[in-house]
């Protein structure tokens, strides 16, 4: 979504991990302050979500973990070109 910024990204799953039931998995480890590892463009992954704005054309990826109560561990990864386009 061109204009949104990876940190409000980051804000909303993390309302839509823990209305789950479970625990972002990257939050807090080795010291790591949130909940998606997010990378734009020429960043390789698990990056720390910024403020940037996200413009169409840019490359980003998503690092989703999670964390349940029951003991399960769930990671997936994702990579869009922002706007579409290919």
């Amino acid at each position: 979504l061109p204009g949104a910024r990876p940190t409000e990204i980051d804000a909303a799953v993390h309302a839509a991990i823990v209305a789950e039931g479970a625990y972002p998995a990257p939050l807090n480890y080795r010291g790591f302050p949130r909940s998606v590892c997010a990378s734009v463009n020429a960043e390789v992954c698990h990056g720390i979500p910024g403020d940037a704005p996200l413009r169409p054309g840019d490359l980003a990826k998503f690092d989703v973990s999670v964390y349940t109560a029951d003991g399960f561990f769930g990671d997936n990864c994702g990579t869009v070109v922002v706007g579409g386009g290919g």
